[in-house]
């Protein structure tokens, strides 16, 4: 149970079997969904996790149907949509609770890591002309859960090139190479 103390942000995600469903912002940078599902009569956590996207998306994908999400307050404020790519990485990786996600906020795409709802990587890319552009600072907040990653960086340029060509881009730039890579080519593997 969270204390009033330890709570930064509650807003309305939406609704839930018609009752309302609630994302808290811990000031820790945690985030849970919490509503009443169908016959319940106290709010539980529906989902929880260090991002908040990722929070609703399974909040969406476990509640399919019986979910509504909330309207966005600015109407020019578009929502990121989330992918989950998890297939992406290695079996033993996936047993081990990993989870690779990507954000995209259409002028630039996260992959997110995840170890048990934990985030352990986040690597940003920006939509740039035809390209999407990897930036070089790779963003590991769990270094413990990372080491078990090695073989993380082909599934994150897969990804990558997922979103590419969701956004119709016909190229994946990494800042630290000269070489433009073809989004295609980097999807088969």
């Amino acid at each position: 149970m969270l204390s009033p103390n330890e709570i930064e942000k509650i807003e309305e995600i939406g609704t839930l079997d018609g009752s309302p469903v609630k994302m808290i912002l811990t000031k820790g940078g945690f985030f849970v969904a919490a509503g009443k599902p169908r016959g319940k009569n106290t709010d539980e956590a529906l989902a929880a996790g260090s991002h908040g996207a990722i929070v609703r998306f399974n909040v969406e994908k476990q509640y399919a149907g019986r979910f509504q999400p909330a309207l966005r307050k600015s109407e020019g404020e578009a929502a990121p949509v989330v992918h989950d790519h998890t297939q992406l990485l290695s079996k033993e990786n996936s047993l081990k609770g990993f989870r690779l996600y990507t954000v995209n906020h259409t002028d630039r795409v996260e992959a997110v890591i995840t170890k048990n709802g934990n985030q352990v990587m986040i690597q940003e890319a920006l939509a740039k002309g035809e390209e999407l552009e990897i930036q070089t600072d790779i963003g590991i907040t769990d270094v413990k859960n990372a080491k078990e990653l090695s073989s993380v960086a082909m599934s994150l340029a897969r990804a990558f090139a997922e979103e590419a060509t969701v956004l119709k881009k016909e190229y994946v730039q990494v800042q630290t190479q000269a070489k433009r890579i073809k989004a295609s080519d980097l999807k088969k593997g």
